[in-house]
Protein backbone atom coordinates (compact mmCIF):
# COMPACT_ATOMS: atom_id res chain seq x y z
CA UNK A 1 0.00 0.00 0.00
CA UNK A 2 2.82 2.44 0.89
CA UNK A 3 5.25 1.11 -1.73
CA UNK A 4 7.58 -0.45 0.83
CA UNK A 5 7.96 -3.90 2.34
CA UNK A 6 6.09 -4.37 5.63
CA UNK A 7 8.31 -4.79 8.71
CA UNK A 8 6.99 -8.29 9.45
CA UNK A 9 8.47 -9.46 6.14
CA UNK A 10 11.97 -8.62 7.40
CA UNK A 11 11.70 -11.42 9.97
CA UNK A 12 10.72 -13.81 7.17
CA UNK A 13 13.81 -12.75 5.21
CA UNK A 14 15.94 -13.43 8.29
CA UNK A 15 14.33 -16.83 8.67
CA UNK A 16 15.17 -17.67 5.05
CA UNK A 17 18.77 -16.61 5.61
CA UNK A 18 19.01 -18.64 8.82
CA UNK A 19 17.55 -21.77 7.21
CA UNK A 20 19.90 -21.44 4.23
CA UNK A 21 22.89 -20.95 6.55
CA UNK A 22 22.17 -24.11 8.53
CA UNK A 23 21.25 -26.17 5.50
CA UNK A 24 24.51 -25.26 3.76
CA UNK A 25 26.75 -25.47 6.84
CA UNK A 26 25.28 -28.41 8.76
CA UNK A 27 23.02 -30.07 6.17
CA UNK A 28 20.25 -29.96 8.77
CA UNK A 29 17.12 -31.96 8.08
CA UNK A 30 13.59 -30.77 8.72
CA UNK A 31 10.25 -32.47 9.15
CA UNK A 32 8.29 -34.60 11.60
CA UNK A 33 11.07 -37.17 12.05
CA UNK A 34 13.58 -34.59 13.33
CA UNK A 35 13.95 -34.96 17.10
CA UNK A 36 16.30 -32.08 17.82
CA UNK A 37 17.05 -28.84 16.07
CA UNK A 38 16.94 -25.10 16.69
CA UNK A 39 14.37 -22.77 18.17
CA UNK A 40 14.45 -18.99 18.40
CA UNK A 41 14.25 -17.88 22.02
CA UNK A 42 14.53 -14.16 21.30
CA UNK A 43 14.92 -11.91 18.25
CA UNK A 44 15.61 -8.20 17.91
CA UNK A 45 15.32 -6.38 14.60
CA UNK A 46 16.61 -2.89 13.94
CA UNK A 47 14.99 -1.17 10.96
CA UNK A 48 17.41 1.24 9.30
CA UNK A 49 15.88 2.00 5.90
CA UNK A 50 12.77 1.15 3.94
CA UNK A 51 12.84 -1.60 1.34
CA UNK A 52 10.88 -0.41 -1.68
CA UNK A 53 9.12 -3.06 -3.71
CA UNK A 54 10.35 -4.59 -5.95
CA UNK A 55 13.95 -5.01 -4.81
CA UNK A 56 16.54 -7.78 -5.02
CA UNK A 57 17.88 -8.61 -1.54
CA UNK A 58 20.71 -10.51 0.10
CA UNK A 59 20.79 -11.70 3.71
CA UNK A 60 24.19 -11.92 5.36
CA UNK A 61 24.29 -14.24 8.38
CA UNK A 62 26.75 -15.40 11.02
CA UNK A 63 27.02 -16.92 14.45
CA UNK A 64 28.83 -14.52 16.77
CA UNK A 65 28.69 -16.40 20.10
CA UNK A 66 28.50 -20.09 20.87
CA UNK A 67 27.40 -21.27 24.31
CA UNK A 68 26.59 -24.70 25.73
CA UNK A 69 23.06 -25.00 24.34
CA UNK A 70 22.53 -21.57 22.77
CA UNK A 71 24.19 -19.19 20.36
CA UNK A 72 23.77 -15.69 18.97
CA UNK A 73 22.86 -15.47 15.31
CA UNK A 74 23.40 -12.09 13.65
CA UNK A 75 22.15 -11.05 10.24
CA UNK A 76 21.65 -8.05 7.98
CA UNK A 77 19.62 -7.41 4.84
CA UNK A 78 21.30 -5.70 1.88
CA UNK A 79 20.60 -4.80 -1.72
CA UNK A 80 23.19 -6.33 -4.06
CA UNK A 81 26.23 -4.08 -4.53
CA UNK A 82 25.28 -1.86 -1.59
CA UNK A 83 27.02 -2.23 1.78
CA UNK A 84 24.46 -0.13 3.68
CA UNK A 85 21.99 -2.52 5.34
CA UNK A 86 18.24 -2.03 5.32
CA UNK A 87 18.05 -3.80 8.67
CA UNK A 88 20.07 -5.76 11.21
CA UNK A 89 18.96 -8.52 13.55
CA UNK A 90 20.25 -10.60 16.43
CA UNK A 91 18.55 -13.82 17.51
CA UNK A 92 19.21 -16.03 20.51
CA UNK A 93 18.95 -19.59 19.19
CA UNK A 94 18.66 -22.68 21.37
CA UNK A 95 19.41 -26.28 20.41
CA UNK A 96 16.19 -28.04 21.36
CA UNK A 97 15.09 -31.63 21.97
CA UNK A 98 11.53 -31.88 20.63
CA UNK A 99 10.83 -35.29 22.18
CA UNK A 100 11.72 -34.23 25.72
CA UNK A 101 10.63 -30.59 25.23
CA UNK A 102 13.78 -28.91 26.60
CA UNK A 103 17.09 -27.46 25.53
CA UNK A 104 20.09 -29.69 25.00
CA UNK A 105 23.81 -29.12 24.44
CA UNK A 106 24.81 -28.23 20.90
CA UNK A 107 26.06 -31.50 19.38
CA UNK A 108 29.86 -31.62 19.25
CA UNK A 109 29.94 -32.24 15.49
CA UNK A 110 27.85 -29.10 14.87
CA UNK A 111 29.95 -27.12 17.36
CA UNK A 112 33.16 -28.14 15.58
CA UNK A 113 31.82 -27.14 12.15
CA UNK A 114 30.51 -23.78 13.41
CA UNK A 115 33.68 -22.83 15.31
CA UNK A 116 35.87 -23.68 12.31
CA UNK A 117 33.62 -21.91 9.79
CA UNK A 118 33.10 -18.77 11.91
CA UNK A 119 36.56 -18.71 13.47
CA UNK A 120 35.10 -18.26 16.96
CA UNK A 121 35.89 -19.89 20.27
CA UNK A 122 33.20 -21.98 21.84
Amino acid sequence: MFGHVNNVQFVRYYESGRLDYFHRLLDMAAGPDVHHSLIIADIHVTFLRQIHHPCALEVGSRISRLGNSSFDFEAAIFAPDNDQPFSTARAACVWFNYRDNHSMPIPQAARDIITEFEGIKA
